[in-house]
């Protein structure tokens, strides 16, 4: 039975059209594809939001402040044991946080694979049969958001570096302006060529860096046209996200304001705020599975604009060749052994009258 409410995903699709086609898949489908993240990713995600909430919390508080020399003294006292502690529960968090994001996509696109193959929402033993494929490309989307992180983190570890060294202003503002010229539009655009092997590893079922090579390929002709997409995504996505952020706001704040007037690092607000940041970095990340939805939709869409021609119409500019060739042959023997017959019987009428 056909599903009324289903998206077929092979066919093209200008930008405002894979726009629609993904809030649809959302809307009419978000049952079974957040039930499905939820299942294979919240717990982890989780313990990888309170490790991360928790080192946050207790051990950088000057970058909750925004004191900017306050933030520069504690990257060079980081020997500090406090902070050296809460380094390593950061990194813990963020290295499992980047594990959480990977499996999720992968899963996200496992979802959507099977959706599109099925041609209807994925039954429950689809579905178990698309575990072992994302279980299986996992590794190349982790290395695919890794290698997305590392240039964006460039862009970002310049100026920090720079402000926590002992440079002189006039050093440190050139070498923040010379990394942002050189480091800002080479990490934009392979970012964004990067987004493909999402689900170019799991549709196509290539490793990394055949993935990398085939995203690259596609995106060729459609950079802007992915660009923009994924800034209208991501704008909505990150609006959504922000409600999740609204009591950990407020509560950071509440925080700040008693850790100015009290030495203890964690108290009665310090546990609410660990408990309210990790629901905010756990509302991210499932609002993300929308994210990789559209990721997914553009990747086809973009695909299909390329080929120029979806599945069906492929099949339908075959069907034309194919009437012509019987029918070239068998038209003008009907009409001779016609007209001969007339031809004939005429005659013969006519002397036998």
């Amino acid at each position: 039975m056909s599903d009324p409410n289903y998206i077929s995903l092979n066919k093209p699709r200008s930008w405002s059209e894979t726009l629609s086609a993904t809030i649809d898949i959302v809307r009419h489908h978000y049952s079974s594809l957040f039930l499905y993240v939820i299942k294979h990713v919240l717990p982890w995600l989780l313990v990888a939001a309170g490790l991360t909430a928790y080192g946050t919390i207790t051990g950088f508080g000057a970058f909750l402040s925004g004191d900017i020399e306050a933030i520069g003294q504690a990257l060079r006292e980081v020997a500090v044991d406090e902070m050296a502690l809460s380094g390593v529960i950061i990194a813990l968090g963020y290295l499992l946080l980047f594990v959480v994001a990977g499996w999720h996509a992968a899963i996200v696109m496992t979802w959507l694979r099977a959706y599109r193959d099925a041609g209807a929402v994925p039954s429950v033993e689809q579905l178990a049969e698309a575990k072992a494929l994302h279980t299986s490309r996992v590794f190349a989307v982790i290395l695919s958001l890794v290698g997305a992180f590392i240039l964006a983190t460039a862009v970002v570890a310049v100026p920090i570096v720079a402000l926590a060294s002992s440079l002189d202003t006039f050093s440190a503002i050139g070498i923040v302006f010379l990394g942002f010229i050189v480091l800002v539009p080479l990490t934009v655009y392979a970012s964004v060529a990067l987004l493909l092997t999402l689900p170019v590893s799991v549709f196509v079922e290539t490793g990394f860096l055949e993935s990398v090579k085939i995203a690259f390929s596609t995106i060729r002709g459609h950079w802007w046209w992915m660009l923009g997409y994924y800034i209208v995504i991501s704008l909505l996505v990150g609006i959504c996200s922000y409600l999740f952020a609204i009591p950990d706001s407020i509560v950071g704040l509440v925080h700040t304001m008693v850790r100015e007037s009290n030495d203890e690092s964690l108290g009665i607000f310090g546990i609410v705020r660990v408990v309210t940041s990790m629901l905010s970095l756990t509302g991210a990340q499932l609002l993300s599975t929308i994210t990789y939805v559209s990721v997914g939709v553009a990747y086809c869409s973009i695909v299909e604009n390329r080929q120029g021609l979806s599945l069906a119409a492929m099949a339908a500019s075959f069907a034309p060749s194919e009437q012509t060739a019987p029918s070239a042959p068998s038209a003008p023997s009907a009409p001779s052994d016609s007209s001969d017959s007339s031809d004939s019987s005429a005659p013969s009428d006519s002397s036998a009258s």
